[in-house]
């Protein structure tokens, strides 16, 4: 992971709110992963920076024991 890589999470279980509306999106577009419920861009290989509902913030990659994936645009 480098500076200004996008990270998309798989975010939630079936009880969550992601979790339903994957489910629900899944119904009616098959090809969907279950990626796209939350992103992020890299800050170095350890540290990622995101919108939470507290506000934006830096975070511990390793604070995520999600699956994801790294997108690298430039």
């Amino acid at each position: 992971m480098k500076r200004g890589d996008i990270l998309v999470f798989k975010r939630g279980k079936f009880w969550s709110v992601s979790g339903i509306l994957g489910s629900i999106l899944k119904l009616f577009k098959r090809s969907w992963n279950g990626r796209g419920w939350h992103t992020a861009f890299a800050i170095d290989d350890k540290t990622i920076c995101e919108a939470t509902k507290g506000g934006v913030v830096l975070t511990p990659i390793k604070s995520y024991p999600n699956e994801y994936r790294v997108y690298r645009w430039f």
